[in-house]
Parts: structure tokens; sequence; C-alpha cells
């Protein structure tokens, strides 16, 4: 993800990274034969993710941010 964040920007490799995971999620959740969440459950849960969101775009633009001043190639995340 910190090489993906480098290269094509931080939102678009959030983006790849939810195109990959999520089908793979629902999947499996919909396998689970769900209820139905309760409005309570739901306000939780998106307030979860909004929260999970904001943290994942801050950590890797710091992380992309950090490396573009220093000048450092991404390659050096890969084998520390």
């Amino acid at each position: 993800m910190k090489t993906l964040a480098l290269e094509v920007g931080v939102f678009s490799a959030l983006l790849w990274r939810a195109a990959f995971l999520i089908p793979f999620g629902a999947i499996l959740y919909l396998r689970s034969k769900p209820q139905k969440p309760s409005a309570e459950a739901m306000k939780l849960h998106t307030l979860r993710g909004l929260l999970s969101l904001v943290m994942a775009l801050l950590f890797f633009l710091v992380v992309s941010l950090k490396l573009r001043s220093r000048k450092q190639p991404a390659s050096h995340l890969l084998h520390p």
C-alpha cells in the first residue's frame, strides 16, 4: 500500500484497495445469511467506517509526503 500510495496517490491507492477487498468481504458476508442490523448498529458501523477512512487517508498521506520530501525511492519500503 505504501508503494502504491506513492506511485498513484493516496486516494487512488485506497480506491484500489477497496476495489479488491469489498468483493471478498461481500461474498463472506452474504454467505452467512445475515439478519438485517438495527438502526443503532448501522449508525455505529457507519461512524466506524468513516473514522477508519479518515485514519487511512491521513496515514498514507503522511507516509507519501514524508517520503517525497526526502526524495527517497519507495523501493526501500519493501526491503527494510
